[in-house]
């Protein structure tokens, strides 16, 4: 695979809107949002993080991603990961074996 696969790849219940405000970011804002996603309890934190950037993420965040089953989260998390070895032009296969 030479290109992130979309956010339905992995199943990801996102809104067309948020799915293209993510694929949108930059390596280091995906690297933050990735961090955010794995590490932080509350949507909260993260949509402060990029309150800058965009408040229509802010609120596809709070209102989303706290809602998302465990499933879910993982689907996101490998998903922001594929997208950050796109970013950084390692071979996405390498990266979720």
């Amino acid at each position: 695979m030479t290109f992130p696969q979309p956010a339905g790849y992995y199943s990801l219940p996102l809104s067309e809107s948020a799915e293209s405000l993510i694929t949108s970011l930059d390596y280091k804002q995906t690297f933050n949002l990735l961090y955010d996603v794995v590490f932080c309890e509350s949507a909260e934190v993260i949509g402060t993080r990029f309150y800058a950037m965009s408040l229509s993420l802010v609120k596809w965040f709070e209102d989303e991603i706290d809602a998302l089953s465990p499933a879910n989260k993982i689907a996101l998390i490998r998903w922001l990961s594929d997208r950050l070895a796109f970013l950084h032009n390692v071979p996405v296969q390498e990266v979720t074996k």
